[in-house]
């Protein structure tokens, strides 16, 4: 994680890496606040939970495409929404 030069691919990754660590504790406790007020919508990953970063990715762009409003707000929050849209949990 050491930036050594103007282009180092692996810098990039493992700041991204660990600023994906960082939200992901800061929604984390976001969500556990949440789901006491029952405000909570969970995302359901389809059986086996093996998908394509790459289908993450369309599934992300599809929400920003269809909502622009949204938009300013964190990234966390705006991928949370869109999983949960695409994925919903079932109903009991």
């Amino acid at each position: 994680c050491e930036k050594k030069d103007k282009v180092n691919v692996g810098w990039f990754w493992c700041t991204g890496y660990v600023e994906g660590w960082a939200e992901s504790q800061i929604i984390s406790s976001a969500f556990a606040k949440a789901q006491k007020t029952g405000a909570m919508k969970w995302v359901c990953f389809p059986k086996g939970g093996k998908m394509l970063n790459t289908q993450l990715v369309d599934v992300l762009v599809k929400y920003l495409n269809n909502h622009p409003e949204a938009r300013h707000q964190k990234t966390m929050i705006l991928a949370h929404k869109a999983f949960s849209e695409a994925f919903p949990c079932p109903k009991n």
